[in-house]
């Protein structure tokens, strides 16, 4: 792996997901882990764990970019 989002680790906490496993799989724009949602984001009929996809750095304000632009449609 690139040294792009490696400082996230197992264990590591983003947002209200838990980091289980690190880099899973990764594309042009972002990487994979798994990740467990923490106990009290949870929500009874929805999975516990699910694939985090994370933008790598170059390709976050892009994205941001575009939210902000679709938000005033």
């Amino acid at each position: 792996m690139s040294e792009e989002l490696s400082h996230i680790l197992p264990g590591n906490i983003v947002g209200p997901y838990r980091v289980v496993r690190g880099f899973k799989g990764r594309g042009g724009m972002a990487r994979i882990f798994e990740a467990e949602v923490r106990e009290k984001y949870r929500q009874p009929r929805l999975p516990r764990r699910l694939a985090l996809k994370i933008a790598k750095e170059d390709h976050q304000s892009a994205l941001v970019a575009e939210a902000d632009f679709l938000s005033r449609f």
